[in-house]
């Protein structure tokens, strides 16, 4: 037996909401974060061995784009989460 399941997600940009007008500290303005899109594969296959073993194999295979990460930044004397894109990652694991 054997199947692939191929999937797409999706999640929306936004703009700084905790930190008010976006400015930090230093000045610099920080700008909205763009929408993450992730496309994932799922490969599964078994193997029967002589009818008494059986081994399970699956490979898992993410693609993103637009990678949202939340980091700290000091906003007024407070520290405050920020939203940042990062570029793009993919993960591959068996």
């Amino acid at each position: 037996m054997s199947y692939v399941k191929f999937s797409q997600g999706f999640r929306s940009g936004g703009g700084q909401l905790r930190l008010g007008a976006g400015i930090t500290d230093n000045g610099k303005v920080v700008p909205p974060f763009a929408p993450e899109t992730v496309t994932t594969m799922n490969w599964h296959q078994v193997r029967l061995v002589d009818h008494t073993l059986r081994i399970n194999a699956d490979y898992y295979y993410d693609d993103y784009k637009n990678l949202q990460k939340t980091f700290l930044e000091v906003v007024n004397g407070a520290l405050n989460s920020v939203v940042l894109n990062a570029a793009t990652a993919k993960n591959s694991r068996c």
